[in-house]
């Protein structure tokens, strides 16, 4: 499950990828980091 920042981070550059901040940019980096991990955890 994805957490409330992470949702919100991806979908920041989602909506408006060319206004993101590279602040913006890096979250969702990590943000689609952790749902990675989380899969793969999952997944075994």
């Amino acid at each position: 499950m994805m957490e409330k920042q992470e949702a919100e981070a991806l979908a920041v550059v989602h909506i408006r990828p060319l206004q993101a901040s590279e602040e913006e940019r890096q979250a969702a980096v990590r943000a689609l980091a952790a749902v990675f991990r989380q899969y793969a955890r999952a997944e075994g």
